[in-house]
């Protein structure tokens, strides 16, 4: 079998073909495309929700951004408070700007803002 090797679009469109249009069980679509059942109902689930087989296009980068509203929230409650602890500020992050980042992400973005202000303006 194939075992992680990425699968092109033409292929998935003709694995995803066979059952659709030619009544051919998903099992033996995949087998004679060389893929797993696994990426044949994926490859009709893309299609079914957004029209297409291909995968999505990955983005480069972290996976997280910071937006300077967070940033800056962040200063600001810190700022009032400054014997909040990351656990404490996850709920509010959440609250405020429906940021769905970790306590260890905060505390990214705590050392972020000290490189960017000093640690003597945040601590």
């Amino acid at each position: 079998g194939r075992r992680g090797k990425p699968l092109g679009i033409d292929v998935l469109e003709r694995a995803v073909y066979l059952p659709e249009k030619l009544g051919v069980p998903v099992a033996k679509a995949a087998k004679l495309m060389d893929m797993s059942t696994a990426a044949l109902y994926e490859a009709r689930r893309r299609l079914r929700e957004t029209g297409s087989v291909a995968h999505a296009p990955r983005r480069a980068g972290p996976d997280v951004s910071y937006s300077d509203t967070i940033l800056l929230d962040v200063a600001r409650l810190v700022e009032a408070k400054p014997d909040l602890t990351a656990e404490q500020l996850v709920p509010i992050l959440f609250t405020r700007h429906g940021s769905k980042m970790s306590a260890r992400t905060v505390s990214r973005v705590f050392e972020l803002m000290k490189r960017m202000t000093g640690p003597a303006n945040f601590s």
